[in-house]
């Protein structure tokens, strides 16, 4: 039987390279922390942390003993634990019941867990372990996956009719409106009788009306009949 509390500041000895590799700083559990996963080591000469499985570890008494350097996995981002011990310890029900100061395990099996007034918690009594211990004893016990969030249900038809009403919305967000075009030969007679700005010249470089005449419908014939009634509007 072993605690926690012994196993934490251990040093790990590797045979092949017969030196002291590093320290034992933290361990970590399974979701239900029933099984002793792991042991967080850090190297101090590098300040670089490693995670030993506790499959890995070859021998132990005073320090942990392993094969080589090799059993030792690089941790690149901060080392994760789910270590309870220091977290405070709360019933379903939301009653305190005390902090965690301990945890036993016998090999990699966990016994009991520790609280503050020497109470103690077997692991088939947690329901959850995150920022608090979450225990879930009595008779009528409860699930942690009955507690998850559940997912909104949507009907597939909303689905589309919301996808359409976006697309639509997004076109005429971003399409340019249309223009009210009015029809030319209206455009044209509003012509009648003003007094043309410049001189408007035929396809075979005949004058459909001079600069300063006044625009006539005969005008507006032949500048027709020679494709230019676009010039004698838009001047």
């Amino acid at each position: 039987m072993s605690k926690i509390s012994e196993i934490i500041s251990k040093q790990v000895v590797s045979l092949y390279e017969a030196k002291i590799v590093g320290t034992v700083v933290n361990v970590t559990f399974d979701e239900k922390l029933s099984k002793l996963k792991s042991f967080i080591v850090i190297d101090e000469d590098s300040e670089e942390e490693y995670e030993l499985s506790f499959k890995d570890v070859y021998a132990e008494k005073d320090s942990f003993v392993i094969k080589n350097q090799t059993k030792l996995k690089g941790v690149y981002f901060e080392a994760f634990s789910n270590n309870p011990i220091n977290k405070i310890c709360l019933s379903v029900e939301g009653e305190v019941l005390g902090k965690v100061t301990e945890i036993e395990v016998s090999g990699e099996d966990v016994t009991a867990i520790i609280l503050n007034d020497e109470s103690r918690v077997a692991p088939s009594d947690v329901l959850a372990c995150e920022s608090v211990l979450i225990i879930n004893r009595g008779e009528n016990k409860v699930k942690r996956a009955g507690f998850a969030p559940r997912a909104k249900k949507v009907s597939p038809d909303n689905i589309v009719v919301k996808i359409q009403e976006e697309e639509n919305a997004f076109e005429e967000k971003i399409a340019p409106k249309p223009v009210q075009l009015v029809p030319p030969r209206f455009v044209a007679k509003t012509l009648l009788g003003q007094i043309s700005l410049k001189t408007i010249k035929g396809l075979n470089n005949e004058i459909i009306v001079k600069k300063g005449e006044q625009i006539t419908n005969k005008s507006l014939e032949r500048a027709k009949l020679h494709n230019v009634l676009n010039q004698l509007i838009s001047q």
